[in-house]
């Protein structure tokens, strides 16, 4: 059984792993802190997929492979959203009860990578609202103590507020990378890009890859829209 978290890690301790994650470097120290911070807790991965607005594109970021994380973003009518839409209490639930219970592929593929176990959290702000996922493998327990769910969910709130700092910090787009992606917008080709930017083909798909990286989504499109929602491309 785990010890309990407040015991276990004290107020000091808490502040500690936690105050680094609000204004993090970079998205690597954001995911290392993160993980700093809940492997004192039992847990052994986490997902944060935060939104500007409610109806927003979503940005999944955490310890899954990438295609979870894409999946992520891209699912609809997912169980676990609707019963966070309806409660402001964590949603404790099993891989494998929704995967059964369900036609969501996803939960089928977060029990193949390992997890067994989830908490799900939301967390609102002038910032925008994010989905904070924990999880647990075969090895853990499910996530029903209170003070386990307290802890944890002050850890949401911090992981949620550092992806929202880190998302504005991409406002550090270069002049190409906005002048690349502002082309895009207009349907442009990467070729008729390239003729009206003076570059090379390469060098137009590269802006345009460090927009997307910056901006933490996967393609140029979704790049442009996170843009726009951010206030850094104007159409």
């Amino acid at each position: 059984m785990l010890i309990d978290a407040a015991d276990m890690l004290g107020q000091q301790a808490l502040a500690r792993f936690f105050t680094p994650l609000l204004q993090p470097v970079s998205w690597e120290a954001w995911r290392l802190g993160a993980q700093r911070a809940y492997v004192h807790l039992g847990v052994t991965g986490f997902m944060v997929r935060h939104q500007p607005a409610e109806d927003s594109i979503g940005t999944a970021v955490g310890s899954l492979p990438d295609p979870l994380l894409r999946a992520l973003c891209r699912q609809t009518g997912d169980p676990v959203d609707v019963g966070l839409a309806r409660s402001p209490l964590p949603q404790s639930w099993r891989a494998d009860v929704l995967h059964a219970a369900y036609p969501h592929a996803l939960y089928g593929q977060l029990g193949e990578a390992g997890v067994v176990y989830g908490m799900s959290v939301a967390c609102r702000s002038g910032s925008g609202v994010s989905r904070v996922d924990f999880y647990r493998s075969r090895h853990g327990d499910s996530f029903t103590g209170c003070a386990q769910q307290g802890t944890l969910q002050l850890l949401a709130l911090h992981l949620h507020e550092g992806a929202a700092f880190l998302l504005r910090s991409a406002g550090v787009l270069s002049e190409r990378e906005r002048e690349a992606l502002a082309w895009s917008a207009q349907d442009k080709t990467i070729r008729e890009v390239s003729d009206m930017m003076g570059i090379s083909q390469r060098a137009v798909y590269f802006h345009l890859q460090n927009a997307a990286a910056k901006l933490q989504v996967y393609s140029t499109r979704h790049a442009i829209s996170r843009a726009i929602e951010l206030g850094l491309l104007a159409l």
